[in-house]
């Protein structure tokens, strides 16, 4: 368990609450000061009658972050306590530590907000709280506007896989922000200790929330909530563990719903709570050499084990991918590449995901040598015809036994 026992002790002390705001941090002190402010703000909008508690639940900031979150807690009128999880180091024991302490409190709504948010209003909070309390939805995820080079790993591998396996046309399944019922908060407290891989405690926590709210039946909306405005990462320098963590539990989690995703006929749309309007996002500069660079590099140290993971078909498009100016996979080869890795995964277990690791940076460059004179909304479209493709696409997995 990730709450620790002087957590326990802390909420059981306030005797329940309606609405726990749950934010992770580990090194945010310049922005989760805004995020708590702007939590509070949405609650007292909702219902000035209802109880709400702020936990923000730390990774061992070296930063001062848990001394901004007690400084920020003193100008406000609701409980805001920052304590450190215990257990594996990761966003999940995190996330983990605030399901435990909703459990204790008895929750109605938990809301989590990422502590990197510089684009988080108060109305998210509304929005999220209407969902739950007045429409009777249990998992809330977030539909964002972002920048077409953000979230490059929701694009070209979760969003994809979820709508083409799943069959829920959820476009963030992994964004970090969402809303969840008393009723779901329970359900993920009684599962932890069958967590199927560590990398759930890690950054695998998102999309493990999301398949396990689908497997369950549970009912699933989509809020906008305008632009996501964060600490953005360049994807070729520093999303390597974020992909094999986030990577490696959809897969556990495709393999452990097999029988669920094989029998979806159709895919169902996921209503989207709120007005969506255009916004404008900060632009990001994405390093094509780098991407290029780790994508031959990949294509030379794991060939034995493209050999083995890929058919030949699949092998021989990529290898002859020579040049970082032409360099394009199409949609249709990216599906045939991802099915033949989860294909592959059952037997081969975890290890093989850092050899896909390539072919994604090589996606990404592809994705940005189609779409660099592109405005994003022009971009996402690609988006979406790609997730339409792996849905199309679902028979080559599925024949493959």
């Amino acid at each position: 368990m990730s709450l620790s026992n002087e957590g326990k002790r802390k909420f059981l002390e306030l005797e329940g609450a309606d609405i726990l705001i749950g934010i992770p941090s580990y090194n945010n002190r310049d922005t989760i000061g805004f995020v708590i402010k702007e939590a509070v703000k949405g609650v007292k909008a909702f219902s000035k009658d209802l109880k709400v508690v702020v936990f923000n639940s730390d990774g061992g900031s070296k930063d001062g972050t848990p001394d901004e979150v007690k400084r920020v807690g003193e100008e406000l009128d609701v409980p805001v306590i920052s304590l450190p999880y215990e257990g594996i180091p990761g966003k999940g024991s995190s996330l983990f530590a605030i399901i435990e302490a909703g459990v204790i409190l008895d929750v109605d709504a938990l809301i989590f907000l990422d502590s990197d948010l510089r684009s988080v209003r108060g109305w998210w909070v509304e929005l999220f709280l209407d969902a739950i309390y007045n429409k009777g939805y249990d998992y809330l995820t977030p539909f964002y506007i972002r920048h077409k080079y953000d979230g490059t790993i929701t694009n070209n591998i979760v969003y994809p896989i979820v709508k083409g396996l799943f069959g829920l046309d959820i476009r963030q399944p992994i964004g970090g922000d969402f809303g969840l019922s008393g009723k779901i908060v329970s359900y993920y407290a009684g599962r932890i200790i069958s967590v199927p891989t560590e990398n759930v405690f890690r950054f695998g926590i998102d999309i493990y929330l999301t398949t396990e709210a689908i497997a369950g039946g549970f009912n699933i909306g989509q809020v906008f909530l305008g632009a996501k405005i964060h600490d953005v990462k360049d994807p070729g320098k520093t999303l390597a563990p974020m992909f094999t963590q986030v990577t490696g539990t959809l897969f556990t989690q495709i393999l452990k719903y097999e029988k669920l995703w094989r029998e979806r006929k159709k895919i169902v749309p996921v209503k989207i709570e709120g007005n969506p309007f255009d916004v404008e996002t900060e632009d990001i500069v994405v390093d094509t050499d780098i991407l290029f660079e780790k994508f031959t590099n990949g294509l030379n140290t794991y060939k034995d084990a493209y050999l083995t993971i890929l058919k030949r078909e699949n092998y021989d498009a990529i290898s002859n991918l020579k040049t970082k100016e032409n360099f394009h996979i199409s949609p249709t080869l990216w599906s045939h590449i991802i099915y033949d890795y989860i294909a592959a995964f059952g037997e081969k277990g975890e290890n093989i995901i850092e050899t896909l690791l390539p072919l994604y940076f090589g996606k990404i460059l592809s994705f940005v040598n189609q779409t660099k004179d592109m405005h994003t909304n022009d971009a996402e479209k690609l988006i979406i015809e790609q997730s339409d493709i792996f849905w199309k696409e679902r028979d080559y997995l599925i024949n493959r036994g």
